[in-house]
């Protein structure tokens, strides 16, 4: 295979036989900065365990003497105990360094290893469903995407904006070489062209046009699935993407221990209140405020900032507590209702530990202030309870929309609805592929201008 010449001063490695080509290189390590925070966590290990270890000594010590037993106590230490797991994981994540990116291109399959990243590239990273980078398995173990010729679609590259080289696999939208320089990214894209075309066995579609309805077929292991109901309307549903099974777990153990702790606490408080309650609001104890015009207020006062305090404390608690039933129950359906007459459209419980894009919260809320008239007062009174139930239906009447669009941000495809002038996003958390199968999608189906 006939393939361009390296670029000059690239770190990428080529190697050739009759049957495979493979090309290598390391991921960036970023050793200086790696080196800071092996040494910022190793002393902060040191210090946390220390100081950690002298208290319960101390707490141990109180128990053998007194007998008496803190709940708080067991609480704390079991926080202290995690923490020293995860500042340790942390180290080994940073000792390990870097690994190698391998990708070899056979004559009918590709084999891509991407290599372990270093931890300072993933932190504060998030991926294509909006999500923090929560899978740490990838650093210990190895990642491998094998496909065949004739099962990779969508060879894209983006020399503008987020500058990424990627490919389809199924379902999956896969990045290659993430940390490569722009020349190298270049050099891969047209090797990858010319070895996909070949045999001509794959046709790529690079633009956004509709694809006729022979074609249009559901991405493989896609979670989207299609009803089309007797009135004519289609529904489209699919799964919100789950957290990943290592943060569920210790998410649910964190909010299992702060929960117990914070009703302990909250029982604790609450008996000590009412214990001096009746000292504070004793009037012989304010015998220099003769005058009532001053203990009425003072005891309005002690009243009112206790009941306060109680309240502030409670919520905090009921939202620990709606917080670790979404946890366990996991992530909802969406969908969405292509009707004859007008579009609805639900969100169903999504990724707790995802953060949520600023300018789809922004855009989202505008729409309800704006359109949603009734259904908005219903949404700010039931915000509460989204977590659990989700988000309130939305109805677009067709005469109100005006158009659909998928666009690039900030390194991600936004599928938005043009709405009287305001753009709702729509199926934030589905992958590329997901995405784009929908917009090609709703966009036979609704006839819209772009």
């Amino acid at each position: 295979m006939n393939i361009p010449a390296l670029p000059q001063n690239s770190k990428l490695c080529v190697s050739r036989t009759s049957e495979v080509l493979t090309v290598s290189w390391k991921n960036p390590s970023y050793n200086r900065t790696r080196l800071r925070l092996l040494l910022f966590a190793l002393f902060w290990l040191f210090g946390w365990t220390l100081l950690g270890w002298t208290i319960v000594h101390e707490e141990w010590r109180r128990f053998l003497e007194s007998g008496n037993f803190e709940y708080f106590d067991l609480f704390w230490s079991g926080m202290w105990i995690l923490a020293i797991f995860w500042i340790i994981s942390n180290i080994i994540l940073l000792t390990l360094g870097t690994g190698t990116a391998i990708l070899s291109l056979h004559n009918n399959e590709l084999r891509y290893y991407p290599g372990r990243p270093s931890l300072v590239n993933l932190l504060g990273k998030k991926d294509n469903h909006g999500q923090l980078f929560q899978d740490p398995g990838i650093l210990f173990k190895d990642r491998i995407y094998i496909a065949s010729k004739n099962k990779i679609r969508n060879l894209k590259w983006i020399p503008d904006g987020n500058k990424k080289l990627s490919i389809d696999i199924k379902d999956k939208r896969v990045e290659i070489g993430q940390f490569l320089k722009l020349h190298e990214k270049q050099w891969l894209y047209q090797t990858l062209k010319f070895w996909l075309s070949q045999k001509s066995l794959v046709k790529r579609n690079t633009s956004h046009k509709p694809l006729n309805e022979n074609s249009l077929r559901l991405p493989s292991n896609s979670s989207l699935k299609i009803y089309k109901q007797t009135s004519g309307n289609i529904r489209v549903v699919w799964k919100e993407p789950e957290d990943s099974l290592l943060h569920r777990i210790f998410s649910i153990l964190w909010f299992g221990f702060w929960l117990g702790g914070w009703t302990w606490g909250e029982y604790e408080l609450t008996k000590y209140l009412l214990q001096s309650t009746p000292q504070l609001l004793n009037f012989e104890n304010w015998s220099e405020f003769s005058a009532p015009v001053v203990q009425i207020p003072i005891y309005l006062f002690v009243v009112c900032f206790q009941v306060l305090f109680l309240v502030f404390w409670t919520t905090g608690g009921v939202l620990a507590f709606i917080g670790l039933i979404r946890l366990l129950l996991g992530t909802s359906r969406s969908w969405i209702l292509l009707g004859n007459h007008e579009i609805q459209y639900k969100i169903g419980r999504e990724p707790c530990l995802s953060l949520p894009d600023k300018s789809n919260q922004s855009e989202l809320s505008e729409h309800n202030k704006n359109h949603l008239g009734i259904v908005s007062k219903y949404f700010s009174r039931r915000q509460w309870l989204e977590p659990l139930l989700g988000k309130p239906l939305m109805r677009i009447s067709k005469d109100s929309l005006c158009s659909l669009k998928l666009e690039n941000s900030k390194g991600k495809l936004r599928l938005i609805l043009l709405v009287d002038n305001q753009r709702i996003p729509i199926a934030t958390h589905l992958s590329e592929v997901e995405k784009e199968w929908l917009y090609q999608f709703m966009y036979r189906k609704l006839r819209l201008n772009q």
